[in-house]
């Protein structure tokens, strides 16, 4: 029998997000206490808000946006998990990936798991601004290492260590790549309860037309 876990936070008004994100805002519409005839919600936010998914429109002019990509590709049958014990701010390299390249070019999706989002509640500002993020020489690794993978995904709030920003946008340009690339990047998963035996990961993006990344909600099945 397969458990099917949430890979993904819930989108709320508290947070906590990242410099730059600003906080959605939700607001009643129509009400069944004031008297309507339903209730309603309006909802303001950023595509980059929570759990959410880059496509190459984020960083590449003429790149894919979410709407580009056929549903067959946000269906990932070969996850393979990384799990990473890491500093505050420090820069993943292939060092780090290197040993596990055997089962990372028989799989579909990388999900590097850092354990930081087991920080989101108790250490919400260590959580926002202090993760771990990708070197451009780890982006390159990736890129010319594993043809097969279609995906990469994390359990911080962006690919990029805030303290070196310049060189996490730089790897996303490098995975995410060219016009013709499809390539996605999660970012801010909810990965604290994987463990081994991931079997399969479903993610559902918010289609958007013209949205360079969407919040998504993710499904992960364990055997």
């Amino acid at each position: 029998m397969s458990n099917f876990l949430k890979l993904s936070f819930d989108c709320d008004s508290k947070g906590p997000y990242p410099p730059g994100v600003p906080t959605p805002i939700i607001g009643i519409f129509t009400s069944l206490d004031a008297g309507d005839i339903a209730n309603q919600y309006v909802i303001t936010l950023c595509n980059h808000t929570g759990t959410h998914v880059d496509a190459p429109a984020h960083v590449v002019k003429e790149g894919a946006g979410i709407c580009d990509f056929d549903i067959n590709e946000f269906i990932y049958n070969s996850p393979f998990c990384l799990f990473l014990e890491l500093n505050d701010m420090e820069l993943i390299y292939s060092k780090h990936i290197e040993k596990y390249e055997q089962a990372i070019s028989k799989s579909d999706l990388l999900l590097v798991i850092t354990g930081y989002c087991r920080y989101r509640e108790v250490e919400p500002e260590r959580y926002c601004i202090k993760g771990p993020g990708f070197s451009v020489e780890a982006a390159k690794y990736i890129i010319n290492k594993f043809p097969n993978l279609k995906a990469l995904g994390l359990d911080t709030v962006s690919l990029a260590a805030i303290e070196h920003l310049d060189e996490g946008m730089e790897a996303h340009k490098i995975l995410l790549g060219g016009a013709d690339r499809h390539f996605l990047v999660y970012e801010a998963m909810n990965l604290e309860h994987v463990e081994k035996g991931l079997k399969q990961v479903i993610a559902l993006p918010f289609f958007v037309k013209g949205f360079d990344s969407a919040p998504c909600t993710i499904i992960g099945i364990v055997e």
